[in-house]
């Protein structure tokens, strides 16, 4: 967790919107972003609440597991870039939190950052228009 502390706190400085997101979000009645980093999609949706374990302009800063929704189940989970560092382990349990506490039929829209360390990537495939609504990089 320190390294990633270390990552995010000090290399970290990217706040640019990907507007694909602000199309999924802006009428949402609920969104979270896990790892909101500087929370730059916040403006674009009131109802959002950026969770980081380091930045200063999210609005809570903790660890996703350390979180408390107070029963809330969000209509969608931004987790870009976040869920693909670490062991396993410790990305399938931060996962599983967002699953678990996403409403049915929630769009959780994940971008990793592959690299030789890379765990996770989407599925379905970001090729496999019929399944996702995910612009198609490749």
């Amino acid at each position: 967790m320190e390294e990633i502390k270390e990552f995010f706190g000090k290399t970290w400085n990217q706040t640019e919107v990907d507007d694909h997101v602000v199309d999924r979000i802006i009428n949402a009645k609920s969104v979270i972003d896990v790892g909101c980093g500087f929370n730059p999609y916040k403006k674009f949706n009131h109802n959002l609440t950026g969770v980081d374990i380091v930045n200063e302009e999210a609005d809570v800063n903790c660890d996703i597991l350390d979180f408390d929704t107070v029963g809330c189940k969000y209509d969608v989970a931004i987790c870009y870039g976040i869920l693909h560092f670490n062991s396993y382990d410790w990305i399938r349990e931060r996962l599983e939190w967002v699953v678990n506490n996403t409403k049915p039929k929630s769009e959780i829209l994940i971008k990793v950052n592959p690299s030789r360390n890379c765990l996770l990537y989407t599925s379905p495939s970001p090729r496999d228009a019929t399944l996702s609504r995910m612009p198609s990089s490749a």
